[in-house]
């Protein structure tokens, strides 16, 4: 909320979710807790959902295994 620019671009990132989540009529993003570190791949394979949108969803460093709570559409 300090920065202005962050702001506006998490604003977009919002309507266009919303948007994408009114195409294909979803409704809400599910959170699924990881027990063990999986590749990033593979977890959007299993997930049903792009590498893209985990990446836009998530804090994922430029790494290819995520640890931790995911959140996806």
């Amino acid at each position: 909320m300090e920065n202005p620019e962050v702001h506006a671009a998490l604003a977009d990132v919002r309507a266009a979710l919303s948007k994408l989540l009114s195409m294909r009529s979803l409704s809400s993003e599910a959170t699924r807790r990881l027990a063990e570190a999986a590749p990033l791949l593979s977890l959007a394979h299993y997930l049903g959902c792009g590498e893209a949108v985990l990446r836009r969803l998530n804090s994922i460093a430029d790494s290819f295994v995520v640890e931790g709570d995911v959140t996806y559409v």
